[in-house]
């Protein structure tokens, strides 16, 4: 008769990496298999939609968002005048001559709209070598509007081994803090920051990490081309053995949390450390 008893000679392991858990070194060999959630890669150029100026409400659409008035519309109130995904546009005015009864001749200018390529920051647009400063941080220039290809770099110098008895001062209206003295200072090499990646009406640098929830976690991975790749911010656990069961998030966590008996070793990817303490990490 067998028994009805399932007696574990040796340690059993569940080793979850990748797609794949198994169960190794007990009497009975079991696989099982669970999905890690998929890396997803998104591209996007749309930056926050978003007024500049708090009267916007106040005016009228259609007058103050059409016709002269289009592009300050879209760099100032652009959300209140449904403009989020438009862009800026130029007109030329184009001759064209008739001839009139008497053999005579008349020249009337045809205005012509067409859209141009711009560089778009945090949900403003830029015209080809625009440039702007984000607050007191950043200076940027629209290097190629036709790729939308835009470079920023600090607007202020980092100052390095400044010596104890000089003072770093920024004074009123300025952004950048100057020596109190009349003396050189040796900087930092000047970062450049080309590109962004937006995700839900904010922007990231290149390789920047945030995390939308208990939904998903992402990098910015290619600045220059608004890309950026997510995961799933909780394991899928989709075949646990019947010895373990899953307990409900803790506080301050958002991923169920499997529980096995002592005998049984849980291994959990290093990506995902933080939402399962206290396993062993690989």
């Amino acid at each position: 008769m067998f028994s009805k008893r399932l007696t574990w000679t040796l340690a059993a392991i569940i080793f979850v990496y990748a797609a794949e858990a198994f169960v190794l070194e007990g009497t009975l060999t079991t696989t099982t298999t669970t999905a890690l959630p998929p890396v997803t890669e998104q591209s996007t150029t749309q930056g926050q939609c978003e007024d500049v100026l708090a009267t916007c409400y106040l005016l009228d659409p259609t007058y103050y968002c059409v016709g002269v008035y289009y592009n300050w519309a879209i760099d100032n109130c652009r959300k209140t005048c449904d403009l989020c995904n438009s862009a800026k546009t130029h007109t030329t005015l184009t001759p064209t001559t008739s001839t009139l009864p008497g053999a005579k001749t008349h020249t009337t200018l045809t205005p012509t709209t067409s859209t141009l390529p711009v560089c778009e920051y945090k949900g403003k647009q830029y015209l080809q070598d625009e440039v702007w400063t984000d607050g007191c941080t950043l200076n940027c220039t629209c290097v190629d509007a036709s790729i939308e290809y835009y470079r920023c770099r600090d607007l202020c110098p980092k100052y390095i081994n400044v010596p104890p008895e000089v003072n770093l001062i920024v004074k009123p209206g300025q952004c950048c803090a100057e020596p109190d003295r009349n003396i050189t200072l040796e900087t930092h090499k000047e970062p450049v920051y080309s590109g962004f990646c937006s995700y839900k009406g904010r922007t990231y640098t290149q390789d920047e990490t945030w995390k939308d929830g208990c939904i998903q976690h992402c990098t910015c991975t290619n600045a220059f081309q608004h890309l950026y790749s997510c995961r799933s911010v909780c394991l899928h656990w989709t075949a646990l053995p019947d010895i373990c069961h899953l307990e409900d998030a803790p506080a301050g966590l958002c991923c169920e949390q499997p529980r096995c008996p002592s005998e049984v070793k849980i291994t959990i990817p290093l990506a995902y450390k933080d939402e399962y303490p206290g396993y062993t990490y690989v």
